[in-house]
């Protein structure tokens, strides 16, 4: 077994051979393991702690509070003696953490006084804090004591572990209110005691009172503090007591105190340090009332974790010299209040001037969870969050926003496609407002093999288009998050990272596999070493002495292995199991349902139940799995139903969700288990090793317990169980790579493209298409043709892929580029059009051809005739099904051999005329039962609502499309400008796109768009004033809007409320 901690440089280190620290550290993480698995794993049902272990780490231990003292004696000059300081406080902890708690109640406290130090100093208060809110049991003691000098103790005690627990203002109340007992109790038990005492020993007793009271002060003035972070000298006056009380420990030669009190005052120091108050003297008044309304919040936050506080206060996210930012971290290191603290900056920094932010993230589902985020942590202190929707157009409500004179936000959430969209069309401009930051969420997708580019050009054009725009990008892991930094910053570039060493809390990794024949089959886990991991026990361990399903060896799946794993985790609240496919989803939950009891239902599950029924029909799967609390989240679910899923993980109300891939990027709910069937993707791409991650990252969070557990399954069929066990092992040392563009590999096609056009690259690789977007946009940027040559290489320069390419590749592209400008030069118009609509020139010219020749008039474009069966739209779909950009979303909506523009054009006009989803699967999915209600789901929220509702507004712009625009009322292009939105959403009026685009459910968005019209301006609507109105309307109107539906109005507008984060 490998040292899972680094040792402190120290003479007193080296006076012990290594091997021993090394056992002691294997004993406790072995008990720690125990304590976590007990309850799952029959290998740990038995711990016993015995005297020899024991001996062993109170051995190590004495030697560490030996090098502590004397590190904290000395002021900790540079990063490596701090670095020794956390390692020597850290190892103790774990030490400590392992030995069995005294019984004896003095022993007690100055036992747990100890534990929670070490974690303070050791950088870990994350996990103290965790060991008293599992342990409330442990650690309570009887204060009442008749003696003073007892009851003071006990008391002060008590206080101080509310103070480290401070779950809510309640627990810092509780110091208060424990010190002015004690305050009140002191003029009459202090005497009667006194009296008792000889008088010998009198003047030697008074004064360890006075040193306790000392003490009392001091955790008084530090829990005040938490609640208000007034007292800016607050490090002074609790240095002032608490040199006071060492002062008198070592008059009295109270040694094991004296030790206990020097700590406590560093580690009161380092919760001070700590505090979300020491940012506020450093910044404005957006932060400081921020930090004041967290501080009160139901989820109070009151010290910032390890990374965030390095970030913020050590390593200059504030500071305003850096226009680019990579903030590089690991996992579940809270990256979100990080990003929230530059947001406010910015906004402060051009209030005059209005500035605004944009929050990106890679899904649209997230738009939802971020937006609700923010506005749930933001709106409380006047910051207004706006989001736009995923759809590559902008439709009349979205328009009203982003070209509203008013300041109807201050951010706006969506996804990296939209901004770019947006940028290339002018929205500084149209607001008259200049974009102040830009915060690229999962910043790692800069290298995603399908939307890397995307990313890449994104932040070229909010370079090159948005110059006051600072940047700040969010990862877990870009190795060479400098390089990135300095190509977004040349000047003051900025990279903020802790590596990978910090973790919320422990894990252990394994594989997962049965061993044994016939029936008789018991569960192994087979413990895994990594570099990430600070556990480094390696070993076999038993699951159970039984069969845990009635199969046999021979038929058992790795799908089947991760279900029976999962049962026999029951009890372990937050498993999340990751599943190859949605069907393998279905499969393995409905599996795993048979085998679990039913759980307790309460009033958020039976609405949600309600709401699944109504949207998706009563005999859907997922209904009966949440009885017994299991949940599933994949892409053939309804983005409402997946976001209702996680929030039900949130709040612990189901044990389990069973799910894909599709889930790695943002989680944001509480996980202690990972099961994963598989590490490969529905088509056998094995998954990156930063996917794995970012799933194996969110197993074991600040709030989460004590031991996150990761299981992988291999070994379904005996004989190549060594194998894959072999590739396993393998597969999880490959480092995490340098980010890489995609533009490296794409210019591979040009040395096989010799002297053909730039432009028929898009037939080859859909990549190219944003490559050359990007060069339609710097060419309608240039005066003229010669303008563009003359600066080309500088737009190349700008992507972070140019500068990777040899001199060669570099000279190609330069040539080639030159090369295209004379085809743009020659069709201005599609190179405007570009830029408007996503698509490539080529795409546009070609497009454009095929409208020619169907001869369009106007009233095609009338929703009532265009969404109904034989209407042109199958015309429209087959042009589709051949543009670049989007045909093969197009072509993936259904298994069948040829996806024809008809069969397109029927699913859409019954998804717009508001036919539900089962009548949809049942008309074009098959038959009547999860899997096709699966297909349909993914058919339509993950290809068609973004790939047609593209391909339809794109249309509306072009020439050929029928359409008279100048001499069409505003009511006429009202409607036509929303037609791709009524695609996006599944609803047939303007209203109802409105409705939808604030998360009104699809089944009644048209009548409450019919209530909202007849009391407002349609035409002016945005999407903050329908969340307003929404907000506002009475039950009567909900329940008006809900007559002929399942829910009544009432719960109609919980499931919304809930939607919006609103509940």
């Amino acid at each position: 077994m490998r040292m899972s901690v680094r040792l402190p440089e120290h003479w007193l280190i080296d006076t012990l051979p290594t091997d021993m620290f090394v056992e002691s550290v294997k004993i406790a993480d072995l008990r720690l393991i125990s304590n976590a698995l007990a309850n799952n794993f029959i290998a740990f049902s038995s711990s016993s702690l015995n005297e020899e272990e024991n001996e062993k780490i109170l051995g190590i231990l004495d030697t560490l509070e030996l090098v502590i003292m004397d590190l904290e004696n000395v002021k900790l000059k540079n990063k490596e003696e701090k670095s020794d300081f956390y390692n020597a406080c850290e190892l103790a902890f774990i030490l400590l953490r392992a030995l069995p708690i005294p019984n004896d109640e003095i022993s007690k406290i100055k036992y747990f006084y100890k534990l929670i130090t070490y974690a303070y100093l050791g950088q870990r208060w994350q996990d103290g804090r965790r060991f008293l809110i599992e342990n409330e049991s442990l650690w309570n003691v009887e204060v009442d004591d008749n003696e003073w000098d007892l009851r003071l103790f006990k008391n002060i005690y008590k206080a101080f572990l509310f103070l480290v627990r401070k779950k809510d203002w309640n627990d810092l109340n509780k110091v208060s209110e424990i010190i002015i007992n004690l305050r009140r109790e002191q003029s009459s038990f202090e005497e009667r005691y006194l009296d008792n005492v000889e008088i010998r020993n009198k003047k030697s007793r008074a004064f360890e009172l006075l040193g306790i009271y000392h003490l009392s002060k001091a955790i008084d003035l530090t829990a005040t503090f938490m609640i208000n972070g007034d007292n800016r000298s607050i490090r002074e006056a609790v240095d002032l007591h608490l040199d006071k009380s060492i002062e008198i420990s070592e008059n009295s030669a109270n040694i094991e105190m004296n030790l206990i009190i020097r700590l406590l005052k560093s580690m009161l120091n380092q919760m001070i340090h700590n505090s979300i108050w020491m940012v506020t003297p450093k910044t404005d008044a957006k932060i400081s009332s921020f930090v004041n309304n967290i501080t009160k919040s139901a989820k109070p936050l009151y010290e910032l974790l390890y990374p965030q506080r390095v970030a913020i206060l050590e390593q200059g996210l504030l500071d305003p010299a850096h226009k680019a930012i990579v903030v590089d971290m690991p996992t579940s290191s809270g990256k979100t209040i990080i990003a929230e603290f530059r947001i406010l900056q910015a906004l402060n920094l051009f209030s005059e001037q209005k500035g605004w932010v944009v929050y990106v993230v890679p899904t649209r589902a997230l738009v939802n969870q971020i937006t609700n985020r923010l506005t749930k942590d933001l709106s409380q202190i006047g910051i207004k969050v706006a989001k736009v929707s995923g759809s590559l157009d902008t439709d009349l409500f979205e328009e009203n926003l982003l070209n509203s004179s008013e300041t109807d936000f201050d951010i706006l959430v969506t996804t990296a496609e939209k901004l770019n969209l947006l940028i290339r069309n002018n929205i500084e401009k149209n607001i008259n407002r200049p974009l102040t930051l830009a915060v690229i969420d999962e910043a790692h997708n800069l290298e995603d093999e399908y939307r890397g580019i995307n990313y890449e050009i994104l932040l070229a054009n909010l370079k090159q288009d948005c110059p006051n725009a600072n940047l700040l990008l969010l990862t877990p892991f870009i190795p060479n998050s400098d390089a990135i930094a300095e190509w977004l910053d040349p000047d003051s570039p900025a990279s903020i990272g802790i590596g990978l060493s910090w973790q919320p809390n422990d894990r252990l990794i394994g594989a997962i596999y049965p061993e044994g024949r016939a029936r008789t089959w018991k569960t192994k886990f087979h413990t895994l070493v990594t570099e990430r991991e600070r556990i480094k026990y390696e070993g076999i361990l038993n699951v159970s002495n039984t069969t845990p399903i009635d199969e046999t060896r021979s038929n058992l799946t790795k799908t089947k292995i991760a279900m029976s794993f999962a049962k026999q985790m029951y009890g372990r609240k937050g498993v999340l199991i990751i599943a190859q496919s949605p069907q393998n989803c279905w499969d393995l939950a409905d599996q795993l349902s048979s085998y679990l009891p039913d759980i307790e239902i309460d009033d958020e599950i039976i609405l949600i139940k309600k709401y699944i029924e109504a949207e998706l029909g009563e005999n859907f799967a997922l209904i009966k799995l949440l009885n017994k609390g299991i949940g599933v989240h994949h892409a053939g679910l309804p983005d409402d139903i997946r976001l209702l899923m996680e929030m039900l993980m949130e709040d612990r109300k189901i044990n389990y969700l069973v799910a894909t891939t599709t889930i790695a990027q943002g989680i944001n709910f509480p996980i202690s288990t990972v099961i994963m069937a598989s590490l490969y993707y529905p088509y056998g791409t094995k998954m990156p090793t930063k996917d794995f991650w970012n799933i194996v990252g969110r197993a074991g969070r600040a709030d989460q317990g004590t031991l996150g557990l990761v299981g992988i399954v291999i070994g379904d069929q005996e004989r190549s169980k060594q194998v894959e066990l072999d590739s396993l092992i393998q597969y999880l040392k490959q480092s995490t790579n340098d980010l890489v563009s995609n533009l490296l590999e794409m210019v591979e096609d040009l040395k096989m493209l010799g002297n053909g056009d730039l432009g028929t690259l898009i037939y080859r690789d859909a990549r190219w298409s944003q490559f050359l977007q990007y060069l339609a946009h710097m060419y309608n940027q240039s005066q003229n043709l010669g303008d563009f040559n003359t600066n080309a290489e500088i737009f190349l320069r700008r992507t972070f892929g140019f500068k990777s390419l040899d001199t060669n590749s570099q000279r190609i592209l330069v040539n080639k580029v030159k090369e295209y400008a004379v085809k743009l030069n020659n069709a201005k118009a599609s190179s405007t059009l570009s830029d408007s609509t996503g698509f490539s020139p080529e795409a546009i010219n070609r497009t454009i051809g095929a409208l020619s020749t169907l001869g369009l008039q106007q009233n095609v474009w009338d929703s009532s005739r265009l969404f109904k069966s034989g209407s042109e739209l199958k015309d429209l779909m087959g042009i589709m099904l051949n543009i670049p950009e989007i045909k093969d979303s197009l072509k993936e909506v259904t298994s069948r051999s040829s996806v024809t523009g008809k069969y397109l054009a029927d699913v859409i006009s019954d998804w717009v005329e508001g036919k539900t989803l089962n009548e949809i699967a049942n008309k074009y999915f098959g038959q009547d039962d999860s899997d096709s209600l699966t297909k349909c789901c993914r058919a339509i929220y993950s290809k068609i609502v973004n790939a047609a509702s593209w391909g339809l507004s794109s249309m509306l712009k072009m020439p050929a499309n029928g359409i008279d625009y100048e001499n069409l009322t505003h009511e006429d292009v009202k409607k036509i400008k929303n037609l791709p939105s009524m695609i996006y959403y599944g609803v047939n009026t303007s209203e109802a796109v409105l409705m939808r685009s604030v998360n009104i459910p699809r089944s009644i968005a048209n009548e409450l768009g019919v209530l909202f019209a007849n009391e407002n301006n349609i035409d002016t609507a945005s999407t903050t004033k329908a969340m307003k109105w929404l907000n506002d309307l009475n039950l009567e109107n909900w329940n008006k809007a809900s007559s002929s539906n399942k829910l009544s109005g009432e719960e109609y507008k919980k499931v919304w409320a809930k939607l919006n984060g609103l509940d």
